[in-house]
């Protein structure tokens, strides 16, 4: 590697070095500062998140076993004669989403 020749040369590369240096470090400490931080805020919204999606899924999970629960207890007390009645009593959510199924794309 050959030097520069003069004394001024060489004072002005030392110092080119010395300036820009420290802007290097801190800009690199600064880039992993934040990407660290970033990183954490983006890990607590996820906990977050999934917490409310837990929460839905366990309360649909809970009136879809209430809904079961009230079928089997209406099906099995008597008040339905015959197979036909029963079909009809299944049929009868389906029937009332099907004719209000306007409604409820509209709401979405």
């Amino acid at each position: 590697m050959k030097f520069p020749g003069s004394f001024r040369q060489s004072l002005t590369l030392h110092f080119i070095v010395v300036a820009v240096l420290p802007i290097l470090v801190l800009g690199f400490l600064g880039a992993q500062y934040f990407k660290n931080k970033h990183l954490e805020t983006i890990s607590r919204l996820l906990d977050a998140h999934a917490l409310d999606v837990s929460h839905e899924a366990t309360e649909f999970l809970q009136y879809t076993a209430a809904s079961l629960s009230l079928i089997e207890k209406t099906i099995n007390s008597g008040m339905l004669d015959g197979d036909e009645e029963i079909n009809r009593y299944l049929q009868m959510p389906w029937r009332s989403f099907r004719k209000n199924r306007s409604t409820c794309w509209s709401l979405t």
